[in-house]
């Protein structure tokens, strides 16, 4: 099943394997703890990025930082 999400954290509960895109570009592709790492979302996302292993279930959960100001 291909199944196209915006929402991270379900993409990383489901996805047997992840591709994270920027502007139509295949930035990372391989499984969720793989691809959901801080430095790649914050460089396509343009946000601090917080992964950390979900306390409950085995993938990462993507938690974004508040911006300070």
């Amino acid at each position: 099943v291909l199944a196209i999400v915006h929402d991270l954290n379900l993409a990383a509960a489901y996805a047997d394997r992840v591709v994270l895109l920027h502007e139509a570009r295949v930035v990372e592709a391989g499984t969720p703890s793989q691809v959901l790492r801080a430095d790649l979302l914050e460089s396509v996302f343009d946000i601090p990025m917080l992964v950390i292993p979900h306390p409950q279930l085995a993938h990462p959960l993507v938690i974004a930082e508040p911006h300070e100001g």
